[in-house]
């Protein structure tokens, strides 16, 4: 009785590793099929990015009133000291592999921000 419980067992797992192998070969060859089309046909790509409106808070240093610009997932930088410091978020972008860059083309809308007439903080060196 003992033997026949055993080859039940080891039939019902034979069964299983053969339905789990042809399993992972259909896998891997749907993988294979997927990786071999390629669309040669892209001309451009398209990115969207979105931004919140920017926060205003009012700063007083030295004896002045500076309006401080802030933007939710940013950060702010000036080109030199003493130029406005903005707000930046800086972007990263994965090409296909082997294409050339043609051009770049950035479309924006402006938001018009009141800030009651105070200047924009000024950018300190490190």
């Amino acid at each position: 009785m003992k033997e026949n419980f055993f080859n039940k067992r080891t039939l019902g797992r034979g069964a299983f590793g053969a339905i789990f192998c042809v399993c992972i070969m259909l896998a891997s060859m749907a993988t294979a099929v997927d990786l071999t089309t390629t669309n040669e046909d892209i001309e451009s790509l398209s990115y969207t990015y979105l931004f919140k409106e920017p926060s205003l808070q009012l700063t007083l240093t030295n004896n002045q009133e500076y309006t401080l610009l802030e933007t939710e997932g940013c950060f702010a930088i000036g080109k030199n000291a003493g130029d406005p410091m903005m707000p930046v978020k800086p972007i990263s972008l994965l090409l296909p592999a082997m294409k050339e860059v043609a051009g770049i083309n950035v479309i924006a809308t402006p938001v018009e921000v009141d800030m009651a007439n105070k200047p924009v903080f000024p950018y300190q060196n490190p």
